[in-house]
């Protein structure tokens, strides 16, 4: 089995509060709504999604955040509509294929960005395999792509209260986080507003980790 916990590139620290800190623009959720679903716009969500998959190098966080959130306001939702076979996805994540020939692995993961472009898991293991494959303009390509959406994410909360709660579009995203900075919670638990996890004490900044997701828009950025 090929060890794998996150791939984590030169870009990312193991410090969330730390990377937390490069990020300044926060987005706009009710300017999102309205961006994405106007045609004329320079973030109409399509277009987004082309150079999205074209790894165009010039998309900045404010198009990032667009690609994330604003696939809520999409009529189908990529992360609920997954077609995919969740099963065969399940054998590449416990790296249960032929290690001499990587092609089988990498075209599943690829065709998880059909279902949707927005799988975090699928992308974060897609780059480490094209490295290990030697693919190193397909996996900086990959890797681009992913550390921009987490990017996004991270924009949206510093995490150390549920009120700056960081929100994502579902609950595996939060784990693909947890997983990239390496904390490994105590605990979990839903606390009426905010998935929480509690981290070993004294090991970060924080003894606590909070994300919100989807019904948490409006009170999350109105202010």
């Amino acid at each position: 089995m090929i060890k794998f916990s996150a791939f984590i590139f030169a870009l990312f620290t193991t410090n969330l509060l730390v990377a937390q800190s490069e990020i300044t623009t926060k987005p706009e959720l009710k300017a999102i709504e309205i961006q994405v679903n106007a045609v004329n716009s320079p973030y109409y969500y399509p277009e987004l999604l082309k150079r999205l998959a074209a790894y165009d190098s010039t998309l900045t966080n404010v198009d990032y955040q667009n690609i994330y959130y604003g696939s809520a306001y999409q009529k189908v939702v990529p992360y609920q509509s997954k077609k995919i076979d969740t099963k065969q996805l399940a054998k590449v994540y416990a790296g249960d294929f032929n290690k001499k020939n990587l092609e089988q692995p990498i075209l599943k993961l690829n065709q998880a960005f059909l279902d949707d472009p927005l799988d975090l898991r699928a992308r974060n293991f897609l780059a480490y395999l094209y490295h290990v494959n030697g693919d190193v303009e397909k996996a900086k390509n990959e890797s681009q792509a992913f550390h921009g959406l987490v990017g996004a994410i991270l924009s949206s909360g510093d995490g150390l209260s549920c009120e700056s709660g960081i929100h994502v579009l579902e609950v595996a995203h939060e784990y693909v986080l947890l997983n990239l900075f390496k904390m490994n919670s105590e605990s979990q638990a839903y606390n009426g507003s905010c998935d929480v996890f509690t981290l070993e004490k004294g090991k970060f900044k924080t003894d606590a980790l909070y994300f919100k997701i989807n019904n948490q828009f409006e009170s999350l950025f109105k202010n």
